[in-house]
């Protein structure tokens, strides 16, 4: 029998530029909020996800759920992947905030982050919203 190494270290980093590169190359739609597959997931998210952007598929689940009067947001993630994830809350759809103030992450590991809304769904505040938002470094 033989025996390998295992490692809880995360992946090497793929930059956006090389997983372009990789996935995208002689395609005409290939910046980050073109959708070259017609499948609804920009570019951007396609790599965030892990997904192919070239083939096309259901976008990925990103669950909203509500826990203990919050609503609570689990994204699926390719931690190698270089981006960053902003998760905003709005009572409104119009004024959209994040951060410590707003947001609390409950859960970060390589393939999932889990974000809920610190505002709790009641009386006086009775529609809230959450949205994931990326971008490049």
């Amino acid at each position: 029998m033989k025996s390998a190494a295992v490692s809880n270290a995360a992946p090497p980093s793929t930059s956006w530029d090389q997983w372009r590169l990789d996935n995208l190359a002689g395609v005409p739609l290939d910046a980050p909020d073109q959708d070259p597959d017609h499948d609804g997931s920009p570019n951007l998210l396609e790599f965030v996800f892990g997904s192919n952007p070239v083939l096309p598929e259901a976008p990925a689940v990103t669950p909203v759920s509500l826990v203990s009067g919050h609503l609570t947001i689990s994204i699926p993630r390719r931690i190698d992947h270089t981006a960053t994830l902003v998760v905003e809350v709005s009572p409104d759809l119009t004024n959209w905030q994040s951060g410590a103030a707003h947001t609390q992450t409950m859960t970060e590991t390589a393939s999932l982050l889990v974000v809920r809304d610190l505002t709790t769904l009641d009386n006086s505040h009775p529609k809230r919203f959450i949205r994931l938002c990326a971008s490049l470094p």
